[in-house]
């Protein structure tokens, strides 16, 4: 039995010294990540704090390259997030590359099987292809959110 089970094993006993570690390890044993994010120009930075060093820190998401920030408060953390973005930027127009990550366009997605069937019955319900209906979806709820 591997670690996820023992977790999820452990979890549904309900036992009082559950910890808050040991829910983050299972959930994200199942997929989901703990995540604080920030927005500029369109740019996406996923943000942490540092005990430790007693700093917040983050990192642009969806580009090509690395480029972090960081702060002591939040609001040196969002000026530095937004200098980031803006010296990103200017570096990529100064050497004539495209700012954003390059995505081939193929997902590979694991969901549950039922998830699976009643997508695929939508799908024939509206006579597409299951692979056409999840992509005029996924379209849509996405330009709504970047709208």
């Amino acid at each position: 039995m591997g670690k996820k089970e023992k977790l999820r094993e452990r979890f549904l006993k309900m036992p009082s010294d559950f910890t808050f570690d040991e829910m983050q390890s299972l959930l994200q044993g199942y997929g989901y990540e703990e995540m604080n994010t920030m927005t500029y120009k369109g740019y996406l930075g996923s943000v942490a704090y540092s005990e430790k060093d007693n700093v917040f820190f983050g990192k642009i998401e969806g580009i090509d390259g690395m480029v972090n920030f960081e702060g002591e408060s939040v609001a040196e953390l969002t000026q530095a997030f937004y200098e980031a973005v803006d010296d990103y930027l200017a570096y990529c127009e100064d050497e004539g590359i495209q700012p954003t990550k390059t995505y081939s366009g193929v997902l590979h997605l694991h969901i549950a099987p039922e998830t699976h069937r009643r997508l695929a019955m939508l799908a024939k319900k509206e006579g597409m292809s299951l692979n056409s209906f999840v992509n005029r979806e996924l379209k849509s709820k996405t330009e709504r959110a970047f709208a």
